[in-house]
């Protein structure tokens, strides 16, 4: 019997955090601010972040999910951001596809 094999049943703890540029997130805070409830949203659920991946800036992204139906996160309806609050998410989203698409 090998004894390196995990048993069935061996707990693993899991982290339920994410940290990107230094800012700590976690999954069960509850945050005020409206920028920061959208990106715990987005942090915490795959389909969202994958979606991230893929926008270069948050209008895009904005589009995207509303295809699925979806016009507010973390309970933030998308119509009530400011330019400040769209700024910080344009910023989010480069940091999450890691590009910035140049126009040829």
């Amino acid at each position: 019997m090998c004894h390196n094999i995990p048993r069935i049943g061996h707990k693993i703890h899991y982290n339920n955090s994410i940290q990107r540029n230094s800012e700590i997130m976690n999954s069960r805070a509850t945050y005020i601010e409206p920028v920061n409830r959208i990106k715990q949203r987005i942090l915490f659920d795959d389909n969202l972040s994958n979606v991230a991946c893929l926008c270069a800036n948050w209008e895009e992204y904005v589009i995207e999910i509303s295809e699925w139906g979806i016009y507010k996160l973390g309970g933030v309806d998308f119509d009530t951001l400011t330019q400040d609050d769209i700024s910080k998410l344009d910023a989010f989203m480069v940091s999450e596809n890691g590009y910035i698409r140049e126009e040829v």
